[in-house]
């Protein structure tokens, strides 16, 4: 037994110390998925089916598993007293299991299809199915080969507890925790139900055919409603573990690396987040106002508008990351607390993470639309020839801040097409588009005042490189002024006058006593905030005059 045990231990040290990364983790974990779905698919002949389905059948597969591990990871790691990182790559391993599933089922059922998914039923019921490992119709549901992956992760996190700590009482509670883990992942729906309709009648009351009816039913999203049937339950699974497991990596990242959190934190530029969010919400108002579309407010809806704010989000923080790569030059000299010049994070993590943030914008925006998902491409694609060689026509006046603007302008489609029953910009007037690329290319040369020196250093010909920082000033602050007065005809509302006026010349007042120290209230780096927020207040204004 002595013998077994050291085996054990030795193979357990043997997994724990191979080479890793965060970018071969994840592609490893990514790998795992696709081969689960392709050894489903193969299972069932390759039977023909829909793109869609296949999407979404990965996506639910991939936020579920991600779910689970991300649940797991502290569990395990607290009861075997490991790092996170030997957790992580012991994890990573155990995770094969979820390749067992299929094949058992097939082999018990004797090829016969049987059908996985969650276990609904009433709080009462599920109460039971705790202590009876799930309970009845296995070949439904909980299925033979589930319940038999379930035992063996249970078992096994055991095991390893056991071989870590040499404690079997904190070895049974650490099979008791991850039994209850999994059992709550395999009746999620249920827990999800009980919590949307407990404020809408008792809890005690809801049945398996209320859990079925919120998860399996037709639906419509935002203004898409051509889901297939097999679709649905991966559709709203996904919408709605999208941005559970994105909010729990960003506490597990406040929580065990502190330092890289509060650099990219820092990082983000907060205002400029709230724009490109503000820019989207402008949409939604637009086509709710100028076509005949509704918006119903439901969970699904809601959900699906968070999903899509995350993924802009996630654009942004992406074409922020491919700034920082191909800036470092002029961020050594204006901006030395970026994570790069604070060595946060080296030249590939800082990669890693921009491609992370690039694929989490277009897989949550695919979850809710395709075409916003290729909109938030094409956002991409503009940061990219903007700040990186060869083109970098970041380096050139005018030009520059026009792609910038064409890049925000991308921001405000996203949100009308999503809503606008055509979906298409048909009922937006041609004369918006121009008058948001207009304003957003004379206002958007305001950040480069924070990098005049860098921007010397590297030839990027900036107006305030180019005409001075005083001048440059004046001609920023004057087509900013301007762009408030232009919304007057624009709009063709004269009572916009005298708000324009105000808020106009406050902008320009602002720009033209702001500073470079960073320690002052109005400094350069600050000027973002300033300026984004009285736009913000006059959009409302201005929204507030014509559409009520």
């Amino acid at each position: 037994m002595k013998n077994i045990i050291h085996s054990l231990k030795n193979g357990v040290r043997t997994i724990e110390s191979v080479p890793t990364s965060y970018t071969l983790w994840l592609t490893s974990f990514s790998s795992l998925i696709i081969i689960r779905i392709m050894v489903e698919n193969w299972l069932s002949g390759f039977e023909s089916r829909s793109s869609q389905f296949l999407f979404y059948e990965f996506t639910h597969t991939f936020f579920f598993f991600l779910l689970s591990f991300l649940v797991l990871w502290p569990v395990v790691s607290f009861f075997g007293k490991v790092t996170l990182s030997q957790t992580s790559t012991i994890l990573l391993f155990g995770f094969i299991i979820i390749l067992t599933p299929p094949l058992l089922d097939t082999w018990i059922a004797n090829g016969a299809h049987l059908w996985s998914f969650y276990k609904f039923d009433s709080l009462a019921g599920l109460w039971q199915r705790y202590f009876t490992l799930f309970g009845d119709r296995p070949d439904i549901g909980i299925t033979y080969g589930v319940r038999i992956e379930v035992i063996l992760t249970t078992v096994l996190i055991g095991i390893y507890t056991f071989i870590k700590t040499d404690h079997l009482p904190r070895s049974v509670v650490a099979m008791i925790s991850t039994y209850s883990i999994l059992f709550i992942l395999g009746t999620f729906p249920s827990w999800l139900t009980f919590l949307i309709l407990g404020l809408q009648k008792n809890i005690f009351s809801i049945t398996d055919i209320d859990i079925a009816s919120l998860f399996l039913s037709p639906f419509t999203l935002l203004m898409r409603s051509n889901f297939e049937l097999s679709s649905i339950l991966n559709v709203k699974m996904s919408l709605i573990y999208a941005p559970l497991t994105l909010t729990l990596t960003a506490i597990y990242l406040w929580r065990y690396f502190p330092e890289k959190f509060f650099a990219l934190y820092h990082n983000a530029r907060i205002p400029q987040i709230i724009y490109h969010g503000g820019l989207f919400l402008v949409g939604i108002g637009l086509a709710l106002a100028l076509t005949q579309a509704t918006l119903s407010y439901n969970l699904f809806n809601l959900i699906g508008i968070i999903d899509t704010l995350i993924a802009i989000g996630c654009a942004w923080l992406s074409s922020v990351i491919t700034n920082d790569l191909f800036d470092q030059k002029i961020d050594i000299l204006t901006n030395p607390t970026r994570p790069l010049q604070k060595q946060v994070f080296s030249q590939e993590e800082y990669k890693a993470v921009g491609m992370t943030f690039f694929m989490t914008s277009l897989i949550f925006s695919a979850l809710v639309s395709f075409k916003i998902m290729l909109l938030l491409l094409i956002y991409q694609a503009l940061a990219w020839v903007y700040s990186a060689w060869p083109l970098r026509l970041k380096k050139f006046p005018v030009i520059a801040t026009f792609f910038a603007a064409l890049a925000c302008v991308i921001v405000l489609i996203a949100g009308f097409t999503l809503i606008a029953p055509e979906g298409t910009t048909e009922k937006l007037p041609a004369s918006f588009i121009w008058f948001f690329l207009f304003i957003l290319t004379v206002f958007l040369p305001f950040k480069d005042f924070k990098d005049i020196a860098g921007d010397k250093a590297d030839n990027v010909y900036t107006i305030p490189v180019l005409f001075g920082e005083h001048t440059g000033k004046l001609i920023i602050g004057s087509g900013i002024f301007l762009s408030y007065m232009l919304s007057i005809s624009i709009f063709h509302e004269p009572r916009l006058f005298l708000w324009a006026l105000l808020f106009g010349s406050l902008s320009f007042w602002t720009l033209m006593i702001s500073q470079s120290d960073r320690k002052q209230l109005l400094s350069y780096h600050k000027l973002p905030g300033w300026l984004l927020g009285i736009a913000f207040i006059y959009g409302l204004i201005l929204t507030n005059i014509i559409f009520y």
